[in-house]
Order: structure tokens, then sequence, then C-alpha cells
């Protein structure tokens, strides 16, 4: 018997894999495959924390394969999290956004190509991700001579590193794929058949993919996680509360001007919600959906929904309002899908 205690937006995801913890449990197997059915090239963070969520706290995790591991992070006390409807629904595979989405996915294979190649990366053929880039690149030493520093210190050295090679070795023009073909040495079929897969019925003569720009997103928002996991566990305070909030606030910056996953309905409300609360950004895989906003003490729940209700929600056209049938969760993390044997 099962039990999912998941609170999250992404219930359908939390409701599948507490279907998929059976059966995995009852074949003793784990197959992946069936994600690509849906037509969109998703990761695996909403997955991963319907089996990961832990209680009243947050979680940094790591995908290591063929391992995902996760380190509790837990919130500054008094703090509190309010999600809050743009109004805009996913349509991940709309012009909007199926364009989008897919063809974010391949930008950023594109982009850990080029830089692998640019890099020096041994077996660059073979980077199929930004982070494979980061990690597969040789590192010198540090300046104390040491090659094994703190775990933590080094990883966000190498992503700012990673962020100069990007400004460095990527142009912020737009490329096309005989671009690529060009750089790497390899022929346009090559690239199409072993980097565009997931953007079906692409022209490798009209596609343009903006490299630079997606590979800084990646490498900053991941240094963000890092950062905001630091902040986390030095304790409480103000200065705590306004540096992630401030965090928070570059994250969604990020997301609408660099890896352009945003809309317009969703920057209006998140540019209301900055104004009272530390931070705010989109949370999921954007083009609509909902965003997170961090209350730091000094700020209620119900205060600040009011405060959007009038400011937001009041000026969105009456029917626009009305085919949504909630507007606001006010979240605390709860313990993920767990499974029951007799």
């Amino acid at each position: 018997r099962t039990r999912s205690v998941v609170r999250s937006i992404s219930q359908t995801f939390s409701l599948y894999f507490s279907h998929f913890l059976i059966v995995t449990f009852a074949n003793r197997r784990l197959d992946h495959s069936c994600e690509r059915m849906l037509g969109v090239s998703l990761g695996g963070m909403d997955q991963a924390i319907s089996f990961l969520a832990e209680k009243n706290c947050a979680q940094l995790i790591h995908f290591t394969h063929p391992r995902i591991t996760a380190q509790p992070v837990h919130l500054p006390e008094g703090c509190s999290l309010v999600l809050s409807n743009s109004l805009v629904s996913h349509s991940l595979q709309s012009a909007a956004a199926g364009s989008g989405y897919n063809h974010r996915v391949v930008e950023c294979r594109l982009a850990a190509l080029v830089l692998a190649k640019c890099l020096g990366v041994g077996q660059w053929e073979e980077v199929m991700t930004l982070a494979e880039a980061e990690q597969l690149r040789v590192w010198p030493p540090q300046d104390d001579g040491s090659c094994t520093p703190p775990p933590a210190a080094a990883l966000l050295a190498r992503l700012e590193a990673m962020q100069c090679a990007a400004g460095e070795y990527l142009h912020t023009a737009q490329y096309s794929i005989a671009d690529v073909a060009r750089i790497t040495g390899k022929s346009c079929e090559w690239v199409m058949s072993t980097r565009c897969t997931e953007a079906a019925g692409a022209d490798e003569n009209a596609a343009i993919f903006s490299l630079r720009q997606r590979a800084k997103h990646v490498y900053c928002e991941a240094q963000r996680v890092h950062l905001f996991a630091e902040v986390c566990q030095g304790g409480d305070g103000v200065a705590a509360v306004q540096r992630l909030g401030e965090l928070m606030n570059a994250s969604h910056e990020s997301c609408r001007d660099l890896f352009e996953c945003s809309c317009r309905e969703m920057d209006e409300l998140v540019e209301a919600a900055q104004k009272r609360a530390a931070g705010s950004r989109l949370t999921g895989a954007g083009w609509g959906g909902w965003c997170v906003s961090l209350l730091g003490p000094d700020m209620s729940p119900q205060a600040f929904m009011e405060y959007l209700e009038e400011e937001v929600y009041a000026q969105r056209a009456s029917d626009e309002v009305a085919g949504s049938t909630l507007k606001f969760l006010v979240s605390s993390p709860a313990p993920g899908v767990v499974l029951f044997c007799d």
C-alpha cells in the first residue's frame, strides 16, 4: 500500500511517481524511457523531489549519473513561501514554448559541444550537457598547490570560470547548424543527428540557436543554487533573508533575459511581488505557471496575498481571473512519496 504526502505544484508528477514507485518495486527495475513519450525533453527535478522531499526543509539535489543525491537545506527562521498563479497555463508543446522548451535543450547541448571543443575537453564529441563540459574540463591546481580544495568552494570557482569561458568562446549573435559544424569540424548531418533530435522537423538551414545566453544562464543559475544553500547554512537574520531574496530576483532576471523562458504576465506578477517579498521568481519550466516568493518574518502570507490581489489580479480582465480556480498557495515542505510494505 502507498501514501503520497507530496505538496507540490507538480502534482501530476507526484501522482505519476506514486504509481511508478509501485511498479518499480514490483518489477525491481527502473525505466525512464516513458518520459520522452510526452513529447517534451523534461528534466528530473520534479521527479527527484517527489521522492527525496523531507518535512520542513528544502533539498539541494545533485544529478551525478548514475546516482541522485540530496542535501537538506533549512530556510532562515520565520521565512515562508507563497506561490502565486500567473494565470498563464504551461503549454510546453505550443508554438511559444514547445519551440522553446525543447529548443532550449538543443541550445544547451550545442553550447556544451562548442565549449568542450574550444576548451580542449577530452572526448569532446561525447559531451552532451553543460555540466559535463564543466566536469570533464582539466582544471589546474589551486594557488596553494592543492588539487583538492573544499568541494563547495571548488565548484563555485569552476562555475565562475565556465561563465567566463562562455563569454570568451561563445558570441552573442545566434548560431546556425552550419556555424556549429564549422567550429567543431563535423558535418551538419552529424550535428543534427547527435544534438538536435528534440527539435523534430527543424530545418538545418533555418534553425538558429542562442548559445552564449543559454550557457551563461545555466552556469550562473547553478552558482546561485549553491550560494543559496550556503547562505541558508550560515544561519538566520535579516541579512541572510535579504541575500536569499537577491539571489531569487537575479534568477528571474536571468530566466527572463538569458534563458528567455518567461512571459509578460509572469514578469508583471514577479515585478509586483518583488516590491513586498524578499525575493520572487518564476518556478517550474517557465512560459507561464507559478511565481514563488520568499517572505521574511516581517511580511505575513495573508498580507502579501491581499497586496497581490489588489495590485495584480484586480487589474486583470475579469474573465481571465475567473477562469482560474486557484491563485495562491502557501507552501511548506512535506515528505515525498513513500512505500509501506507489510
